[in-house]
């Protein structure tokens, strides 16, 4: 007699069977009945040969935290944050008992609705793709699954980057804006030395050397909070003329290079709304990420190769290629002369 007995619900085929005399039913998730009479042999097999293990639960609120958990010490804080608010949203908006229930078609279903109602970008909407895909390879390394959904989850396509920057008369325009606010000599270091928003906000004064011209991006740790670059590669970036005499009239009333009003590193989000503020009164529409861009720009424009580019921004060669190929010379007239 089969000990493992197979039915039909709906269009779906199930199987029954008793498991250390438990009642165990499930889904093959399956509506050709051929698949079905082979996975219900294949569970008879190990059923015989004890290979049956009854299935831990997986409560989503609990694992979800305890992968965070995991993640606290390996994400930067802001990044950690914004992979739980993810996760958390997901959940919300797919309401399941066990994560086994998450499957590749309720994740594509939940993108495509951010998309649409939210209008969240490609990019974002990938990102969110991935953390997920994370979490379930990290279940599946507790040897609690076997499969990730996210692999029949399709990446959405995303445009080519629409890349903004100053040109050399508008950077003498946005440093007169900024030139006696406080955010003067950090706007200055975004421009001249392309460095993300985050990388000059944990400058500290032993990070800059003022008689070689070099700063020093650098994991570090301030109290209970570690940083890293965003790379997680540490690197030097040169220090130009014009950026070397602003820093060095800059005063070191802090270990940090660049201070709030209250005298301490500054908070990303009350730094970017003060230049937002200075800048929108002005009438100027940049942003701080356009001033990254116009020094990748500018050393594209000087026909720096876009290995040098990416190493001095720490970018991978990839993203330098998909910002300034459209920009970098690297002896391209020479090329095409046959």
């Amino acid at each position: 007699m089969d000990r493992v007995h197979l039915f039909q619900r709906g269009e779906a085929w199930w199987v029954y069977y008793l498991l250390d005399g438990r009642r165990v039913r499930k889904s093959l998730k399956t509506d050709n009945k051929k698949i079905a009479e082979g996975i219900r042999a294949e569970l008879e097999v190990k059923l015989r040969h004890s290979e049956l293990r009854h299935e831990q639960p997986l409560p989503p609120a609990e694992f979800i935290e305890r992968f965070h958990e995991y993640q606290r010490p390996r994400k930067t804080k802001k990044s950690h944050a914004t992979d739980r608010v993810y996760l958390d949203r997901l959940i919300e908006a797919v309401p399941v008992r066990d994560l086994r229930e998450l499957t590749g078609a309720r994740i594509s279903e939940y993108l495509t609705l951010r998309a649409n109602k939210d209008k969240l970008a490609p990019k974002t909407l990938n990102r969110i793709r991935q953390v997920v895909g994370t979490f379930f390879e990290w279940l599946i390394d507790q040897e609690l699954l076997r499969d990730n959904p996210i692999r029949r989850v399709k990446r959405f396509p995303e445009p080519a980057p629409i890349i903004r920057y100053l040109k050399h008369e508008q950077i003498d325009e946005l440093l007169r804006v900024v030139r006696d606010d406080r955010v003067y000599s950090l706007v200055a270091t975004l421009v001249f030395a392309g460095l993300r928003r985050s990388e000059a906000l944990w400058l500290r004064w032993e990070d800059i050397d003022l008689e070689r011209n070099l700063l020093s991006v650098r994991a570090k740790r301030d109290d209970d909070e570690r940083w890293q670059p965003k790379t997680k590669r540490n690197r030097l970036v040169p220090i130009q003329s014009r950026l070397a005499a602003i820093l060095r009239e800059l005063p070191k009333t802090s270990g940090w290079v660049f201070t709030s009003p209250k005298g301490c590193r500054w908070d990303p989000d009350n730094l970017s709304q003060r230049y937002t503020a200075l800048v929108r009164a002005a009438g100027l529409p940049w942003s701080l990420l356009d001033l990254r861009h116009t020094f990748g720009t500018m050393l594209a424009m000087k026909g720096k190769s876009l290995a040098k580019i990416a190493a001095v921004m720490g970018n991978s060669p990839e993203i330098c290629r998909r910002h300034y190929a459209h920009i970098a010379t690297e002896d391209l007239h020479v090329d095409v002369e046959f």
